[in-house]
């Protein structure tokens, strides 16, 4: 190469990007980072959305079911309604299978009007303690006292261990005192008494002692009583209650509340018969962030005499006022509609579909509702 031909090659333009060129492919990155992160933002809420839509969905289902066990319960080894059972004494105790109170509960909803949502209460009875009713020995002279047959099979499969041996926790767990004790004599008469004490009596001799006292030594209880069965009666409350607001969430601990939950739950609990106060260690959630609890029922209203059942649906007022009336004892099914929330509202959701927790926030929550019908077979006289 000659000395001309070096020099010439040494001013050649030397090939590379301009500014403006830079500027417009880092503008172009710069969109397409943010359109990869819209997207990607937009997706992870659309799943995490999902995920809260299905928990909700699987947490209504298992609260659902948990409600057929209990309503389909009521009325076990009890009456559908004290006053008509066969009886020589009113009874000392009231006692019916099912009861409503028709929008008792719609206050702790949020936002309850404008969504167009109520919540009843629903109290059950029946004998949720123990799957058998059990025989009676007999009363004592002051007619406060069962002695148990404690040699009976069904005393046996209820409160014995597989080696024979007798359980004392089971037995009182399940003669809790402020429960009903439902007495049946062989003359058919019922008795529904308070308990107030029960005795193990380590299986050999176990007693019950209740309140107020039965007429012994006449034919209305058949002297002692020999030969009557006992089983003892829940009353089961369903009630929607807001626990972080009112505080009592403490005392759910391991029962069912998620720690920090916010909104309503539904709450199942026992309560006594007289001051439907709870009783302790029985609060358990069924179901959170309630969007709805609506119960109605099936009745029975075929004229006097007649053979051939005549069912009707009784909706919200008219369901509570059946339950209160001299047919209350005719209930053949109880219809449940029952509604879950997200936790939270999804900003795209428009309220006219969903739930309007806040209405000073954008959104709503979603919501998933179920219905269904429950019989109650033993309350089919």
């Amino acid at each position: 190469m000659t000395a001309r031909t070096r020099h010439a090659s040494r001013h050649e333009p030397i090939a590379g990007f301009t500014l403006v060129e830079l500027m417009v492919a880092l503008t172009a990155g710069a969109f397409a980072l943010m359109a990869i992160y819209s997207i990607g933002a937009s997706s992870a809420r659309h799943f995490q959305e999902q995920q809260r839509v299905g928990t909700a969905q699987t947490s209504l289902r298992l609260g659902l079911e948990q409600l057929r066990r209990d309503i389909s319960r009521a009325g076990y080894l009890g009456v559908g309604w004290s006053q008509q059972a066969q009886r020589c004494v009113n009874p000392a105790v009231p006692v019916q299978a099912v009861e409503i109170r028709d929008g008792a509960e719609t206050a702790s909803l949020p936002n309850a009007g404008p969504n167009g949502v109520h919540a009843d209460r629903l109290l059950l009875t029946g004998n949720y303690a123990t799957a058998d009713e059990y025989l009676i020995v007999g009363l004592d002279a002051s007619g406060t006292q069962a002695r148990l047959q404690s040699s009976w099979q069904a005393f046996r499969r209820s409160f014995l261990l597989q080696d024979g041996t007798f359980h004392g926790p089971s037995f009182d767990a399940a003669f809790e005192p402020g429960r009903v004790l439902r007495i049946r004599t062989q003359q058919g008469n019922h008795f529904f008494v308070t308990i107030t004490d029960r005795r193990g009596g380590g299986g050999v001799d176990p007693r019950v002692t209740f309140s107020p006292a039965l007429p012994v030594g006449g034919a209305c209880t058949g002297g002692l009583a020999d030969g009557a069965t006992v089983a003892p009666l829940s009353r089961i409350e369903y009630r929607v209650m807001d626990l972080a607001a009112t505080g009592a969430g403490a005392s759910l601990a391991g029962r069912g509340l998620v720690p920090g939950a916010q909104g309503p739950q539904l709450v199942r609990r026992e309560i006594g018969f007289a001051t439907e106060a709870p009783l302790a260690q029985t609060e358990r959630v069924v179901l959170d962030h309630v969007a709805h609890f609506d119960v109605d029922l099936f009745a029975d209203v075929r004229p006097v005499g007649s053979a051939t059942p005549v069912l009707q649906r009784f909706d919200d007022v008219a369901a509570q006022n059946l339950t209160q009336g001299v047919n209350r004892h005719r209930v053949r099914s109880v219809v449940v509609n029952v509604a879950t929330r997200t936790p939270s509202e999804d900003p795209r959701l428009d309220p006219s579909v969903g739930y309007d927790v806040d209405p000073l926030a954008r959104g709503a929550a979603r919501i998933r509702r179920a219905e269904t019908e429950i019989l109650l077979p033993n309350l089919v006289e």
